[in-house]
């Protein structure tokens, strides 16, 4: 909103809402077209779909997070737990859970 009230060109990353209530990301590029007298005639605006870029970034630092927990020695619990959370937060509408079992089949 200030880069239109102040006339500059913008690059920003946003999260926009398709009509079937899936939000995506992209990168929205503004620019201004100006009169000879430097009054702005029209917006245009350029949207790149990033999605894929955004989620394969989340998923890269996920790894990285959870391969520094086991390179620090952290306990089994607690990476399978931070497992989960990666994947929920990559994942939309859905509950990631870890059960563990011994070769009996009975929970650990």
């Amino acid at each position: 909103m200030a880069a239109h009230q102040k006339g500059t060109a913008y690059n920003v990353e946003s999260r926009h809402r398709r009509a079937d209530g899936v939000y995506r990301w992209f990168n929205v590029l503004g620019l201004p077209l100006r009169d000879a007298q430097g009054r702005i005639l029209h917006w245009f605006h350029l949207q790149i779909d990033i999605d894929d870029r955004k989620r394969a970034e989340a998923l890269l630092a996920g790894e990285k997070r959870l391969l520094e927990m086991v390179a620090r020695g952290n306990t089994l619990t607690s990476i399978l737990d931070a497992l989960c959370r990666l994947v929920e937060e990559t994942v939309s509408r859905y509950i990631c859970g870890i059960l563990l079992l011994d070769k009996s089949g009975a929970n650990i």
